[in-house]
């Protein structure tokens, strides 16, 4: 009886303990690491994310250009972001259309539309604009509703394009700051970043720092990346940067032209309106008066031989043309 009873007991004990173990492995099981990643890490998704914050800053730039209006204000077929990357189409006058892989999503597929309130947001809404990555309390700029709508700086009136010269280079010399923030962004998520939550100071030569979350699909060395891949990462986003910085500026200086061409249209056709209200009723005698000198011009007598020639009589069956007395 003795030995049962102490074999029940070891039997029970056993039980317990396993179960014990198994409900602290499941507990810990549910609950992931703080470094394990939610997305794919590697050099390919690492890149994608890189595209999206360039092409990001490259739209906050393209906006301090030529600003952006009401949702409301907005023309049909007009395409606005959101704040993740996504892209919403108007289709009507309150109406836009979530677009998904080239794609416009509609009802029966997506479910939902999208209001002009929607895509602007305001008071209490967060809406699903697009913003600043840099918060407007420390330089960044306003796209929340209530900073709507912004003009933008070639959207400026009575002024010259030379004295638009001066913000048009400080805007593109803030999206050259911008881009290379990217990829210090990058480059230090890839061999420091540990939490994809961490705020990370980003700091470029000449541009004021900012902290900005490290890019999850860039945390190689967190998640055990290899040397090629942070290696392609390191090449690959000073390119891309490069290669759009030149085209940007290319795009500027073209833009600068145009202004300036329309606007010296604009200066001359102005002046020309001025000066055609200020002397019509000068040059409209002075019209009439040389028009009435023209009808006496016939009446001035000539005194050359070949005036007795003239007209000359064009009729081939005359063999004795008539002159003229």
């Amino acid at each position: 009886m003795k030995i049962r009873s102490l074999t029940t007991g070891c039997v029970s004990v056993l039980l317990i303990g396993t179960l014990a173990a198994l409900t602290i492995s499941n507990v810990l099981a549910d609950e992931p690491s703080p470094a394990e990643p939610k997305t794919a890490v590697n050099s390919d998704a690492c890149r994608t994310a890189i595209n999206k914050r360039l092409a990001k800053e490259l739209r906050i730039y393209r906006t301090v250009l030529f600003g952006r209006r009401r949702a409301e204000d907005a023309a049909i077929g007009e395409v606005r972001f959101g704040d993740e990357g996504e892209a919403y189409y108007k289709i009507s006058k309150d109406s836009w259309l979530l677009i998904k892989n080239t794609k416009i999503e509609d009802e029966e597929e997506e479910g939902i539309r999208f209001s002009n309130s929607d895509i602007d947001g305001g008071g209490e809404e967060l809406g699903i604009a697009e913003l600043d990555s840099i918060p407007p309390s420390e330089g960044g700029i306003d796209l929340s509703k209530e900073g709507l709508p912004r003009r933008g700086i070639l959207e400026t009136k009575r002024v010259l394009s030379s004295e638009l010269i001066p913000y048009l280079a400080q805007a593109m010399r803030s999206f050259a700051c911008r881009a290379d923030m990217v990829c210090e962004q990058a480059a230090y998520s890839a061999e420091y970043g540990q939490w994809e939550d961490e705020l990370i100071p980003v700091t470029v030569s000449g541009c004021l720092p900012v902290a900005w979350p490290v890019i999850p699909e860039c945390m190689f060395a967190a998640n055990d990346g290899s040397l090629t891949e942070r290696a392609d990462i390191a090449k690959y986003c000073p390119r891309v940067t490069s290669s759009l910085l030149a085209r940007e500026s290319e795009i500027l200086k073209m833009l600068a032209e145009y202004d300036a061409s329309y606007r010296s249209l604009l200066q001359f056709a102005g002046v020309f309106d001025d000066f055609l209200l200020e002397f019509r009723w000068a040059l409209g005698t002075s019209l009439r008066q040389a028009a009435s000198i023209i009808t006496w011009l016939g009446r001035a007598p000539c005194f050359i031989s070949s005036c007795d020639d003239f007209p000359p009589d064009l009729d081939p069956n005359n063999p004795f043309p008539t002159p003229s007395p």
